[in-house]
Parts: C-alpha cells; sequence; structure tokens
C-alpha cells in the first residue's frame, strides 16, 4: 500500500491554507486536469506564484509511489530547460504532506488562444511571437527534451505584449536521435500530429514543429487546423486531406507563410524540416514587435542561471531566480494545467495502458454528439473522430465515429444508421430483416451472438456476426431498436485481433446514446 493510501487521499487546499512551514499560503485553486492540480498562492513577500502537485485520481493510482518520484526527477530534468526569456520558471520543488510540489512563476497576460478569439493577429505579430516560442524549443531540444504539447492555450503572451512564454510542460519527454523510444498518447485536437496518436511511433523535433506551425495557423486564421487523426482516416479512405490551406481561410497571408505552415504541418514527418532552425528558415525574418494600437510597453522578466543539483533527490530542491516585481493579472494562470510527466509507466505496462485507455471513453471530458433531426444524442471520448454524414443509400448512415488502433494502419468504427422500416413490422421482424441482409452482402457470415437488449432505455436486438467483406475480415456488432416507424442503429466495426477490449469501449458510448425528447 503507497503513501497516500496509507494516510488518506489529499483534498483540495482552501484558500488560507498554508504550505512549505509557512512559506507559501493558499489564494485559490486554478483548476484540475487529467493528472495534476494548480493552485495560485502567495509566498512571504506577498508575491503570486503557481504550484503543481498531484490530484486525487493520481493519488488513489497502485502506482502512486512511482508517479511521484517520476513527477520529481522529470521536474528536476526540465528545470534545465527553464532558465531561458521565453520558458516558464521552475522556482522550487518541495514535498507537502507525501506529495510532490511545483512552484512556478505567475506570468502576467493571457493565452495565445484568447488573444486571436478576440482578434486574429497580423501576420507579422504572430511570426514575432511564434519566433520567440521556436526559440524556447530549440532550447528544449538541446536539452534533448520534446515539449509534445504546443498548443495556443500553452503560450502565454505578457500583459505589456512583448514575450511569449511557453508554458505546460506535464508530457514533455527525453529523447535520443535516432532511437526508437516509448511515449504517453496524449492528444491536443488540431495540433499533436499522427505520430503522438500511437505510443510505439517515433518522435523527434519534428513532432513539435508539426504543432508549432499548427500553432502558426491557428494566430493567422483563428481557426483549429484538421486534427491528424481525420485526416489520416480521409487519406486512407478517400485519398483527399482535409487540411484547410491557410490562404483559404485568410487571402491576407502571404505565399511564404502559408508554404512554411503547410510544410511545418506535412502529415509524413519525414516530409517535415528536420529542426526548428530549418523551419525558421521559410519564414520572413521578424524579430522586433511590429507597431499596433496597442500600448508597448516593454520590459525583461530578468531571468538568471539557476544552480542544479548533480542528482535527482526528494529533498527539497531550490532554483535561485533574479526576479522583477510584477502586477499580476487574475485570469492567465487558467492556462497552466499541467499534467504528470512519469505517464509513460502506463505505456510500458501494456496491461495497464489498456485498462487506462477503456476507463477513458466516456468521462467528464467527453464529447456530445447531438442530431436534431432524429432526436438523439451520444457521448464519445476526444479520441474519436466525429464524421456527419447524410448517406443517400439504402443504410441511411447519419453520422460516423472513428478511432485508430495501436497501429496506424487500422482503426474502428461506430457506424450511426437511421432508417424508415413499414409500420406493420415488429422490432423482431426487423431484426429478421437484418440478418437476411448480412447473409446476402457478408460473405461466409456468422452469427456469433443474437439477443434481446436497450438502446435509450427501448428494447432492442443485439447482433455480433463476422465474415468477409471486400475482401477483409470483418467482426461487427449491432445494436438497433424501433421508434416512430424508424429503425435506429449502432454499428461497431472492428479488427478480429483485441476484439474484445474494442468492444467494451463501443459498448460504452452505444450505452450512453439518448432521446432528446
Amino acid at each position: 500500500m503507497n503513501m497516500s493510501q496509507q494516510s488518506g487521499v489529499k483534498g483540495d487546499w482552501p484558500a488560507g491554507h498554508q504550505l512549505y512551514q509557512g512559506k507559501y499560503t493558499v489564494e485559490q485553486k486554478l483548476g484540475c486536469g487529467g493528472f495534476g492540480v494548480t493552485y495560485l498562492v502567495k509566498d512571504k513577500k506577498s508575491q503570486q506564484v503557481v504550484i503543481k502537485t498531484l490530484n486525487q485520481d493520481v493519488q488513489l493510482h497502485p502506482l502512486f509511489e512511482k508517479l511521484r518520484q517520476d513527477f520529481f526527477n522529470e521536474a528536476i530534468r526540465l528545470a534545465k530547460c527553464s532558465h531561458h526569456p521565453h520558458i516558464v520558471q521552475i522556482i522550487e520543488l518541495f514535498e507537502e504532506e507525501a506529495l510532490p510540489c511545483i512552484v512556478m512563476e505567475y506570468i502576467p497576460g493571457k493565452d495565445l488562444a484568447d488573444w486571436v478569439e478576440q482578434n486574429v493577429m497580423t501576420e507579422a505579430e504572430a511570426i514575432y511571437y511564434i519566433r520567440q516560442i521556436a526559440e524556447a524549443l530549440d532550447r528544449v531540444h538541446q536539452q534533448g527534451f520534446l515539449h509534445r504539447d504546443v498548443k495556443p492555450q500553452n503560450i502565454i503572451i505578457t500583459s505589456d505584449y512583448s514575450q511569449a512564454v511557453l508554458i505546460d510542460f506535464g508530457i514533455a519527454r527525453e529523447y535520443k536521435q535516432g532511437v526508437l523510444t516509448t511515449h504517453t498518447t496524449f492528444i491536443s485536437e488540431g495540433y499533436s500530429p499522427i505520430e503522438q496518436y500511437y505510443p510505439t511511433e517515433k518522435q523527434s523535433t519534428y513532432t513539435d514543429i508539426y504543432s508549432l506551425a499548427a500553432t502558426l495557423y491557428f494566430a493567422v486564421t483563428g481557426e483549429s487546423p484538421a486534427n491528424a487523426q481525420r485526416r489520416h482516416y480521409n487519406l486512407v479512405e478517400y485519398g483527399t486531406d482535409p487540411l484547410i490551406i491557410p490562404q483559404q481561410i485568410n487571402s491576407e497571408i502571404s505565399e511564404q507563410v502559408n508554404t512554411a505552415i503547410i510544410q511545418g504541418m506535412a502529415f509524413n514527418s519525414a516530409n517535415r524540416p528536420q529542426t526548428i532552425q530549418a523551419w525558421l528558415d521559410l519564414l520572413p525574418e521578424i524579430n522586433t514587435l511590429p507597431q499596433t494600437n496597442r500600448n508597448n510597453r516593454v520590459h525583461s522578466r530578468g531571468i538568471t542561471q539557476p544552480s542544479l543539483p548533480k542528482k535527482s533527490s526528494l529533498r527539497t530542491l531550490h532554483i535561485s531566480r533574479n526576479k522583477q516585481s510584477h502586477k499580476f493579472s487574475w485570469g492567465v494562470c487558467l492556462a497552466i494545467f499541467l499534467l504528470i510527466p512519469s505517464l509513460i509507466y502506463f505505456v510500458v505496462n501494456n496491461n495497464l495502458y489498456k485498462n487506462y485507455i477503456s476507463s477513458m471513453f466516456v468521462n467528464e471530458n467527453s464529447l456530445v454528439y447531438k442530431n436534431s433531426r432524429y432526436g438523439f444524442s451520444l457521448k464519445y471520448a476526444q479520441n474519436w473522430v466525429l464524421s456527419p454524414k447524410q448517406s443517400q443509400d439504402f443504410t441511411r448512415t447519419v453520422a460516423e465515429l472513428v478511432s485508430f488502433g495501436s497501429s496506424n494502419k487500422s482503426f474502428e468504427k461506430i457506424i450511426i444508421e437511421v432508417r424508415d422500416v413499414d409500420s406493420a413490422h415488429s422490432l423482431l421482424e426487423v431484426k429478421q430483416e437484418t440478418i437476411k441482409d448480412i447473409q446476402k452482402w457478408v460473405t461466409n457470415s456468422e452469427i456469433l451472438e443474437n439477443r434481446k437488449a436497450y438502446l435509450g432505455g427501448r428494447e432492442a436486438y443485439l447482433l455480433v456476426y463476422q465474415g468477409r467483406e471486400r475482401s477483409r475480415s470483418i467482426r461487427r456488432l449491432r445494436v438497433a431498436t424501433v421508434k416512430n416507424n424508424r429503425e435506429y442503429a449502432l454499428i461497431h466495426e472492428a479488427g478480429m485481433s483485441n476484439y474484445a477490449l474494442q468492444r467494451q469501449s463501443a459498448q460504452t458510448i452505444i450505452d450512453s446514446f439518448t432521446w432528446l425528447n
């Protein structure tokens, strides 16, 4: 049993709670991510800083001790990257009630996503800030790390508009050039390249380049690019790339910048620039802040080199830093939800990884698909791609969910069908018609399951069958009910291997099906 389980799970620290023998006083909880929780605190000099620690879910995990140790070790390594003007500063590490805590600077300003939501950046403004973040990433890469979560929400524009600062190193990882390593699958839709969807795919500097180019895409268009999983699906199924060219959204984007974005976001990693400098060479040289209608009052954040221990330790680590006083803004820390870097263990331990993935399919972060025309909705996790359809063929497909498996050459689907049926036909008769269709269209078809089920609280039938279709082996689960002379069906199709795990994830989505009225 781990320390957390022995002493009890630590709840949220309330306002006024003191940490590290009274050195820090909690002002408020900023938010809780998948694995970390962040607080706005004041030190004894009344300066505001941010503290990140492990959330309650991680405290309950049976591998808590390893996660806690990894958290400290990773923070110590990442501190090597933080003494850079465009990287958030790690101030101190300590332990509180058996929980590791990272103290980080609180940066006044707002994140890039908030900026662009108010007003799309000019090309010159965007390049000025993106070049600064590129310098930060170059430093990260020189230290042997990948950031792996570059996106607008993780870039803070300081309140005087002079600097962009890269934050959230929660899933950063060490890498060695030319060496294949296993990484945690953590995805930021629209900003993660295809190799990040699969833990065994090689990742390198080109992984961060894709994310940085996608962030520039957003800055100059105001729209997030198509996510890599959807791009892969369309390229495999239809031979077309759904990524919209930036110039088609904003005609004021120059040909040079348009080309740099597209090359940086090349689907195949081998076709992207392989270093930050190689990608920067594609962009115009803009190293001073363009004149805008903002009040540009430039100052420096005053970074000095911290001293680091030679060996990792669970003892308190102090990182000295010459900080200037800032007048802080309250909204900025909402972006600093740092995830726990040690989740790589989930991937290394395959059984634990599978259990973790299956638990993520429908939770509080799930997306919702609503179809007002046919009066239903369902929930699906963010690792599924939704493709609404208006099929005119006999299947009457209205939507399709796609999720890629452990290999980027295979994927599973949930097809949602709605079709008119004869008012005189019972649910049993509709099922019998379906079985006839299966026997007609699927070669060597075999019904594996045929039983009663429920869909949206209504009695339904469930069929599991397999066979060959268009020279490939298939296995499908079909759950369907009848309402108002229409058959509503959810069909799950997956590969023959690991079908039990895939079916479990699909069943969770099917169980979320509800009627709108």
